[in-house]
C-alpha cells in the first residue's frame, strides 16, 4: 500500500493565479486531497504560448477546446506569457503557427482522441472564438 506519493510538475513559466482545488475519490480507501492548480485563463494563455513556440497537434486541440466551453481570453495575461520567451502577439503570426500543425493534425491525435475533427473545422473555430486581435 502506498502511504504517500508525490508527484513533481516542472513548469518554465511562472503560475500567475494558482487555485486551492479539492479532489474527491471514488473509492472509499483513497482519500481526498487538495492541489494547487492553474486557472482556466492561464492555460489557455499557455496553451497559445506552446503553439508559438512548438508544433503540437494537441495544444491546438486543447486550446479549442477550452474557446469552445468559453473560457476567458486574457490579452495581458498572454502576452506576460509570451514575454518569458521574448516573443511578442500578433494574430497573423499565431495563424502560421497554427497552420504548422495541421499536416500532424490526424497522425499525432488519433491515439488520444475518439475524433478529433477536421483541422480547418479547428482552426475556423479557434479564429472565430479566439478574442485577442492585439495584445495592449
Amino acid at each position: 500500500m502506498i502511504d504517500n506519493a508525490s508527484v513533481k510538475i516542472p513548469v518554465k513559466s511562472e503560475v500567475f493565479f494558482p487555485e486551492l482545488r479539492r479532489f474527491s475519490s471514488l473509492y472509499p480507501d483513497i482519500p481526498g486531497f487538495s492541489t494547487l492548480v492553474m486557472k482556466e485563463k492561464e492555460i489557455l494563455a499557455e496553451k497559445i504560448r506552446a503553439i508559438m513556440t512548438r508544433t503540437r497537434a494537441r495544444d491546438v486541440y486543447d486550446l479549442c477546446f477550452l474557446l469552445k466551453k468559453g473560457t476567458e481570453t486574457d490579452p495581458v495575461l498572454i502576452r506576460e506569457k509570451l514575454k518569458y520567451y521574448d516573443i511578442e502577439w500578433n494574430l497573423d503570426e499565431f495563424i502560421k503557427y497554427l497552420d504548422a500543425c495541421e499536416g500532424i493534425w490526424r497522425t499525432e491525435l488519433e491515439t488520444l482522441v475518439k475524433d478529433p475533427g477536421s483541422f480547418s473545422d479547428t482552426k475556423e473555430n479557434i479564429t472565430r472564438l479566439l478574442n485577442v486581435k492585439y495584445v495592449e
